[in-house]
């Protein structure tokens, strides 16, 4: 169970969530999500599930697309997460090198 919490953890971390202050006044753009998961095969670790995503772009621009990064398996030793994470000039000290030590 506690790989399915860490790729839940990793698919709602990856939601892009814009937040800029403009000269004339500040504004937030608005995501919300809603994840379904069907954890129907726990012994062979499979799922299967669905997310809708509705983006509000509350700035006076037009937006023309959105870019999402999922990290597959972010939470795993070495992957690219954990490698970014712990090589990265600025690493998030939430997460540091607490990856690469994690057992199954």
């Amino acid at each position: 169970m506690l790989k399915y919490t860490k790729f839940l953890f990793a698919l709602i971390i990856s939601i892009p969530f814009i937040a800029q202050a403009q000269p004339n006044g500040y504004w937030q753009q608005a995501v919300d999500y809603t994840i379904d998961v069907d954890f129907h095969d726990t012994k062979n670790a499979r799922f299967s599930g669905k997310e809708t995503i509705v983006y509000t772009n509350n700035a006076p621009e037009e937006l023309n697309q959105a870019f999402f990064h999922l990290y597959f398996n972010a939470f795993q030793p070495g992957s690219m997460m954990d490698v970014r994470s712990r090589t990265i000039l600025d690493p998030d000290k939430r997460v540091g090198d607490r990856i690469v030590g994690l057992t199954p």
